[in-house]
């Protein structure tokens, strides 16, 4: 568990180590036919990630993914999904330590139709 790391775990010293409990609760669903990678949604948004390299990939991969769920679930057509996320989109790398790096795509649940 770290205490405290900067966006990207950029080194294997990057974050602070600590000890401690974590509670969490997972909801299991039905998967969606076009889903290929874990999708998160918490109470402000829904996320998507990407795991793999080059970090280019990682990225492509995760934005896929978030294209997918908005056209499958929200109604967006391609290029709309595009231009909206062009517009909103949180994305950021998550670890750079490893052998693979990490995205996540993130829509803040205000900006989507409902």
């Amino acid at each position: 568990m770290h205490a405290r790391q900067g966006y990207g775990e950029i080194c294997g010293a990057g974050g602070i180590e600590t000890g401690g409990t974590a509670r969490i609760r997972c909801e299991l669903a039905p998967l969606p036919d076009n889903m290929t990678w874990p999708r998160i949604e918490d109470e402000t948004h829904i996320m998507t990630t990407g795991i793999t390299r080059p970090a280019e990939d990682a990225f492509r991969t995760a934005l896929a993914e978030m294209l997918l769920w908005l056209e499958t679930d929200y109604g967006f057509d391609r290029g709309e999904a595009y231009l909206f996320l062009g517009q909103i989109l949180e994305a950021r790398c998550t670890q750079f330590v490893n052998p693979t790096f990490s995205y996540i795509c993130k829509v803040n649940k205000k900006w989507l139709p409902t």
